[in-house]
């Protein structure tokens, strides 16, 4: 019996927090109808990252607690289950295993991809994948050689880290966030 082959999309990040840029980014890859399965992946051990704020457990509630009853996005816990850093071919080598006859589309903002040649076996994720990078206002990607589809969306311009700052200054960040989001962070005594 032959299966029909797939495309995924496979978007990873630290979630910390989620906030409306992520949510546009993920609305648009919906739209585009493209994807059978859109696999959020919050990023349990990076090794690119020294800190992350909120707990694991914390950045994976949000998620489901905002795409709770969206049919297509699957929040993926992939990366919790190995203890070592999660890099990210480590992640993609396992969603093959687990998606034989699917095509792959890494997500990705302006910024990371405009370091995406520094990237641990960054050839190798490129063997594997197609990327679809969504680039911001300010960066320039003009000048990068690394195949990729740009996908040109005006994506609301805001880091989490700014989020996190604004929350721990006591600043409003309900622009930034959904109320639902901003609800679970003061209940859990997130960011503070």
């Amino acid at each position: 019996m032959n299966k029909e082959i797939q495309n995924i999309a496979i978007y990873g990040g630290a979630f910390d927090p989620v906030h409306n840029g992520h949510i546009e980014i993920i609305y648009c890859l919906q739209k585009m109808n493209k994807f059978s399965k859109i696999q959020l992946i919050p990023t349990f051990n990076p090794p690119h990252k020294e800190f992350i704020y909120a707990d694991y457990t914390d950045r994976l509630k949000m998620l489901k607690i905002l795409f709770k009853d969206s049919k297509n996005i699957n929040i993926n816990n992939i990366e919790a289950k190995n203890n070592d850093k999660s890099w990210t071919i480590k992640t993609i080598e396992k969603l093959q295993q687990e998606n034989n006859n699917s095509v792959l589309y890494l997500v990705m903002g302006g910024d990371s991809y405009l370091n995406f040649h520094q990237w641990h076996r960054y050839r190798e994720i490129l063997k594997k994948v197609r990327l679809l990078v969504f680039k911001r206002k300010n960066i320039n990607i003009r000048n990068i050689s690394i195949p990729a589809t740009i996908i040109k969306k005006n994506i609301t311009d805001i880091s989490s880290a700014k989020i996190r700052e604004a929350l721990k200054n006591k600043k409003s960040v309900l622009s930034y966030i959904p109320t639902i989001i901003h609800n679970y962070i003061k209940e859990n005594n997130l960011y503070e």
